[in-house]
């Protein structure tokens, strides 16, 4: 984890400090960002670190990640509330009429030969009438101890959701080290969710065109409402924008004092940390 994008942590911080404190963590394959509040919502530590593939193409394995995390003191300190969202790892939604609690295994036999080393989890997403069923590495979904472990995705669609446009398409992209996440909405209801992993900018262009064509969508009349690390100027932006004719970045509500320095990146790069 050497890549690091952003490094805030108030001088001498102790459990103290932190023991009536929150903690958000989101967690993928490559990259993390943790956010640590006091109890009158002081920033404690703001962070944003990426890490480079195994080898071109390969992300680290999530027990390679959860090694890693687990050496971050921080994460060990005493907290009121502690969220780990979980980016990486296996999901699916399913109609709420059709799900079962019981069954969240089966759901994923058409996806992973073999689940039975896996953790499972699921949410229930009630605006939109579905569940969100997910799968990690239990090394993963056990970086935090005595946390609560959820997944960042059902976060993110909650929050896509309550900003879509009434009465159109609205499409929405979220960039997390290089795991594009896609949304579509209709009138605010949930119409497509997935995810999509990339290498290069073309891969990124090719996976979002994808679903403007599959809803029968013009790139050049329908924005792109972007979250995540997509930073203007950018080999990926240049690339979207050459096609997409609008590209809006989200904007989230800083209800904290954010520390000295944080504005060196846009708002947006923190939109899913802040969701959690």
């Amino acid at each position: 984890m050497d890549n690091c994008i952003f490094h805030f942590q108030a001088p001498r911080l102790n459990a103290a400090q932190t023991a009536t404190g929150r903690l958000r963590l989101v967690v993928s394959a490559d990259s993390f960002s943790l956010l640590a509040l006091g109890r009158e919502g002081d920033v404690l530590s703001l962070q944003m670190w990426e890490y480079p593939p195994v080898q071109p193409g390969r992300p680290w394995s999530e027990s390679e990640t959860a090694s890693h995390l687990s050496d971050i003191e921080l994460l060990q300190m005493p907290f009121e509330e502690k969220i780990c969202a979980l980016t990486s790892g296996l999901t699916t939604l399913i109609p709420g009429r059709l799900f079962k609690h019981e069954e969240t295994a089966k759901y994923f036999r058409l996806l992973h030969a073999d689940t039975s080393n896996l953790q499972f989890g699921y949410e229930q997403i009630i605006e939109h009438d579905c569940y969100l069923v997910w799968a990690a590495d239990p090394y993963l979904a056990g970086i935090m101890p005595q946390g609560t472990i959820q997944h960042q995705a059902a976060m993110l669609i909650r929050a896509y959701g309550a900003s879509a446009a009434n009465n159109e398409r609205s499409v929405f992209l979220n960039i997390r080290g290089k795991l594009a996440q896609l949304a579509v909405f209709d009138n605010r209801n949930l119409q497509f969710y997935n995810t999509f992993s990339f290498v290069k900018p073309h891969d990124l262009l090719y996976f979002t065109l994808l679903i403007y064509e599959q809803f029968r969508l013009d790139p050049r009349r329908t924005p792109l409402q972007a979250s995540g690390a997509l930073r203007p100027g950018s080999e990926e932006y240049q690339c979207l924008y050459n096609y997409i004719e609008q590209i809006k970045f989200i904007q989230p509500v800083l209800t904290e004092e954010w520390p000295a320095g944080a504005e060196e990146l846009p708002p947006h790069y923190w939109f899913d940390l802040l969701c959690t």
